[in-house]
């Protein structure tokens, strides 16, 4: 076993509950605990609204690795004063205990996962002060959400920076997909790079719970509503009355109302089902005894350049993928060898890859198996933290 490391894991994201980027976060720290890292993940602020969706401490353990929000306080506060303050308190905190970590224990690294450039800005601050070298985990093209018209001028200038300067101000970069890794290196031919793709902790996917339905399954966040329109655009298409399509999202008011509008416009509405901040637990279980699981990617650059977390989670489960030839996923599925893969994002097309799963069931499952086996080659977190850990040369 390698010596012991210390690594800080820095983010603006409220560990251990949360989205996509949290969960990479725990894993990738899990790969390096693996290799005899000692790995702390610290949450500037709270960012959970209630004690309904986070955790209770300001500090603790989670799936063995320790967290805790610098600002004292898992919880965002109404007032925008509050907020403010716990923002910089946190900043500052941060600081202090990279300090006193340096001092006490010795650091080795600071890894850093953030959407916004001035954040790295602080964290070179950081740095520089230090001495501790840094790591960004860069995993979207940002400048690829900036034609949303609730962006105001000063995100859409930090996604450009962050896009096209964010490697300079880090020690080296950890890049989700082929696009991220080229774009860097157009910018920064020297800076250090390593691609981490999507991630899975393949011991959790197992469950004793049975669903006797044959169903399709989207598992996706109601922001993406343009993409689950098209799931069900699809599904509406395609001649079955065996197969139901179940939904698994949560998002804003305004995003959930527009997707249970849509499928109460559907003239299939009784065979959706949809789901809302299910245990994790459950949501394995819906992987496991579903017939396939659904992950349509767009021709733009937001979805070239990124690498869905669910990707890793459906090889696991070991079920038939669903989705389109398009991004990195055409880099490691063959259309139906290890997937179903439609030519393009088009609904005629990704209707035909829905029904081959329907009139081909036993194809389908092994085509489920297969993902499985590259899932477990390419995407298992212990493999990945090995070649993090050779990376980072600790």
């Amino acid at each position: 076993m390698p010596n012991k490391k210390q690594i800080f894991y820095l983010g603006t994201y409220g560990f251990p509950i949360g989205y996509a980027q949290i969960e990479r976060q725990k894993l990738i720290s899990k790969g390096l605990k693996a290799q005899g890292c000692e790995v702390t993940i610290i949450s500037r602020y709270g960012v959970h609204a209630d004690r309904s969706d986070s955790a209770e401490l300001e500090k603790g353990e989670y799936e063995g690795i320790p967290f805790l929000y610098a600002s004292g306080t898992p919880y965002r506060p109404g007032s925008f004063l509050k907020r403010t303050w716990l923002k910089f308190k946190g900043a500052f905190n941060e600081l202090r205990l990279i300090q006193k970590k340096k001092k006490s224990e010795g650091l080795d690294y600071i890894v850093l996962s953030t959407n916004y450039f001035y954040n790295i800005l602080i964290y070179r601050f950081f740095s520089l002060i230090t001495g501790v070298p840094t790591v960004l985990d860069t995993v979207e093209h940002w400048t690829s959400f900036s034609n949303r018209k609730d962006q105001s001028w000063f995100i859409r200038m930090d996604n450009w920076l962050y896009d096209n300067q964010s490697f300079n101000y880090v020690n080296k970069v950890l890049c989700i997909s082929d696009f991220l890794m080229n774009e860097t290196r157009k910018k920064n031919p020297q800076k250090p790079l390593l691609k981490v793709p999507a991630m899975v902790d393949f011991s959790k996917f197992s469950s004793d719970k049975i669903i006797p339905e044959n169903y399709l399954l989207y598992c996706g966040h109601a922001a993406y509503w343009e993409v689950l329109f098209f799931i069900l655009d699809a599904y509406e298409k395609i001649e079955t009355k065996d197969y139901n399509m179940y939904l698994v999202s949560h998002g804003n008011a305004e995003d959930m109302g527009r997707v249970r509008s849509r499928i109460e416009a559907s003239p299939k509405k009784d065979r959706i089902k949809i789901f809302s901040k299910l245990p994790y637990a459950d949501l394995v279980a819906l992987y496991l005894s579903s017939k396939a699981l659904l992950i349509p990617l767009r021709n733009s650059a937001q979805d070239i350049a990124r690498f869905p977390h669910k990707t890793g989670e459906y090889c696991a489960s070991a079920k038939a993928i669903v989705s389109t030839n398009i991004g990195e996923l055409k880099n490691y599925f063959t259309d139906k060898e290890n997937a179903l893969l439609a030519p393009d994002y088009d609904v005629n097309e990704y209707a035909e890859s829905l029904s081959y799963v329907i009139q081909n069931p036993e194809k389908s499952v092994e085509i489920g198996r297969k993902a499985f086996l590259l899932g477990k080659e390419q995407f298992d977190h212990l493999a990945l933290g090995k070649k993090i850990y050779a990376f980072l040369n600790l």
